[in-house]
């Protein structure tokens, strides 16, 4: 599996991570964000893009220059295959819970590429499933497999289904983890939490000490591993003083992995808060600034694999909203999260005409003889049905 590829993701996650911080969408201003995914959800998505949204969508995402290297589509969703395999392999056993599924729910009656769909099953594991999006128990069945592949803390993705909607591309990834040391609640006890206004408000905060894996650098950073240690949740904290925007900003992938590099045990007392974050964003306007605007333009983009090989030619398929939910709860036992993101992808008239013309009200007419220029009839209709 190409480590290059997971980088790809890992750097795509920490753009949209500073643009979404830099421009929260809750009064509170938390945001959560699982890239894992979000790259596989538009790994999805790629996969049917041609032409010029193909490579500006690699561009967003954060592949282009490895594509440039050489690597081929098919090696990056091969490596999004085998990365599955791996972090459902390593999450084996009680301490750790780990669940990533993809779906893709289509509307019934549009003729869709089978290579497009068979792909999505073997290499994205989906569920890839036609449904009547006029019926509300298809609304029920997509917001059911995502409360259950999320553990019931995401418990819906669509209010409903809109007449452009053809295809929900979703991921969904569900992690529960046990602290490998727990935080003992007797220790637990309210103490403020300073906000960015200035205000502070009482927190319930955890405590413990002991040797601890611990890192600095302009900043202060702890490891608290689940389970086994494989996999573990890192905290990262600016100095006194700090707006947390500018550590933000200030984090590169480079930097990011010289601090995993860099921790190392040590005797310390960690204070944290108990948390139950949720956070929902439409990602649309981000990935647009990462290059790939041409996706969500009806009548430019070019999603022509996904279209059965009929239809092909037509580019008329394109992205509408792409939204990320997530919930982030962590505790004295440890830690529990989810995060579902979903692609819409509609489709626009085909071909892409330049007007619309709808004679669902009162109008005019003409019969008119063009060589002479005579009028033959000329009225107006009110009612079709003439009565």
């Amino acid at each position: 599996m190409p480590a290059a590829v997971i980088a790809a993701h890992n750097r795509l996650g920490l753009l949209l991570f500073q643009q979404l911080l830099a421009e929260p969408v809750g009064g509170d201003g938390n945001v959560v964000l699982s890239p894992v995914s979000v790259a596989l959800a538009l790994g999805m998505a790629w996969n049917g893009a041609a032409g010029e949204t193909e490579a500006a969508m690699a561009e967003a995402l954060q592949l282009q220059p490895l594509l440039q290297r050489g690597l081929k589509r098919d090696d990056v969703h091969g490596a999004n295959a085998t990365l599955l395999d791996e972090l459902l392999a390593g999450a084996g056993g009680e301490a750790v819970r780990l669940t990533i599924a993809n779906a893709v729910w289509h509307r019934r009656e549009v003729a869709l590429s089978q290579e497009f769909l068979q792909q999505s099953k073997r290499l994205y594991r989906a569920v890839a499933e036609g449904l009547d999006f006029e019926a509300p128990e298809s609304v029920r069945r997509i917001n059911g497999w995502v409360s259950d592949a999320t553990g019931g803390l995401v418990p819906a993705v669509v209010d409903a289904l809109d007449p452009d909607q053809v295809m929900l591309l979703i991921n969904a990834v569900y992690f529960k983890g046990a602290w490998s040391t727990p935080f003992d609640p007797r220790q637990t006890r309210e103490r403020p939490f300073h906000l960015p206004s200035g205000e502070t408000k009482l927190a319930p905060m955890m405590q413990r000490d002991g040797r601890i894996d611990y890192y600095e650098n302009g900043f202060q950073a702890v490891r608290l591993p689940y389970g086994d240690e494989r996999w573990a949740m890192y905290f990262f904290l600016p100095p006194k003083g700090t707006d947390l925007g500018t550590l933000a900003q200030d984090l590169t992938l480079d930097t990011l992995n010289e601090a995993f590099a860099g921790f190392a045990p040590a005797e310390g007392l960690v204070i944290l808060p108990r948390l139950n974050v949720s956070y929902k964003a439409k990602l649309n306007d981000a990935l647009e600034a990462l290059g790939m605007g041409i996706a969500f333009r009806g009548g430019q983009a070019d999603f022509s694999r996904m279209a059965a090989e009929s239809a092909r030619g037509q580019r008329n398929l394109y992205l509408g909203d792409v939204v990320h939910q997530s919930v982030l709860k962590v505790d004295e036992e440890g830690t529990e999260a989810a995060a579902v993101t979903s692609v819409e992808v509609r489709v626009t008239s085909a071909p892409a005409y330049q007007f619309r013309f709808q004679a669902d009200r009162p109008f005019l007419f003409v019969i008119r003889d063009d060589a002479t220029g005579a009028l033959l009839f000329l009225g107006a209709v009110l009612d079709p049905a003439g009565e």
